[in-house]
């Protein structure tokens, strides 16, 4: 600092030494310039490499948790009697109000044999259904969409009921994330119980026994043929991110 203060006066003297200050400085500086930069050059390499580092490892983590979940869809749905699509979730139909669709795309289409009216779900259970696909990825509508309608089994007992996204009339908008439950006439729920898909002619979309959801609660009676309730989804539609396309499986 020193140095540089009798430079930077050098440079306020007559016209020569002005000249021999700035050839001083300019020395000064280069040197000081070779000093720092190393050092610079050296921390800003360990950041990149330590960034890379992140990255990889990262990347690392992410493929193990694909392979994880995959793994636990195979598992859960060995049963159905199909094949197993693994795909992620990659973006999603914003909903602003109660009575916006509900859908996200997912990164597999026609080149992973998607095709539509097939049932997808999450390692919890269902999470809705195939409705239009592309060569590389598809759409599936969330059985929170207020236009899904989904048959259901109760566990224990087997009574029949409907899963959709919109309330019953007469009742108010479920809370977000949450499904309706209506009952055949004369049907009845408690809280607590299972609801499951009743399956669908040929298995399709939905084959049967796949875990719907939870009864959270009964609406009160008022007088309806038909009692509904509330189901909390098995699988919160909220985040979705590894999901199974369930695929007829192929003859062998």
């Amino acid at each position: 600092m020193a140095v540089l203060a009798v430079l930077l006066l050098a440079l306020t003297a007559s016209p020569a030494l002005r000249a021999r200050g700035q050839h001083l400085t300019s020395g000064a500086l280069g040197a000081i310039a070779g000093w720092v930069t190393p050092r610079d050059d050296a921390l800003r390499e360990a950041k990149e490499a330590r960034i890379r580092a992140e990255a990889r490892a990262a990347a690392v983590s992410d493929a193990d948790h694909v392979v994880d979940e995959a793994s636990k869809l195979s598992r859960s749905f060995a049963a159905s009697g199909r094949d197993v699509v693994t795909a992620r979730v990659v973006a999603f139909t914003p909903a602003t109000a109660a009575g916006d669709a509900r859908r996200v795309q997912i990164d597999a289409g026609r080149d992973a044999g998607l095709e539509t009216a097939q049932a997808v779900v999450a390692a919890g259970g269902l999470v809705g259904r195939v409705t239009a696909v592309d060569e590389h990825a598809a759409t599936v509508t969330l059985i929170t969409d207020p236009a899904s309608v989904v048959g259901a089994r109760l566990e224990p007992g087997g009574t029949l009921a409907r899963v959709s996204g919109a309330a019953p009339d007469g009742v108010a908008a479920r809370a977000e994330g949450s499904v309706s439950l209506v009952l055949v006439a004369g049907g009845s729920a408690t809280k607590g119980a299972r609801v499951v898909t009743a399956g669908s002619p040929q298995g399709r979309p939905y084959p049967a026994g796949l875990p719907i959801g939870t009864v959270t609660s009964i609406d009160p009676d008022r007088g309806r043929l038909e009692r509904s309730a509330t189901v909390r989804p098995a699988v919160d539609p909220s985040s979705l991110d590894v999901v199974g396309v369930l695929r007829p499986r192929a003859s062998r």
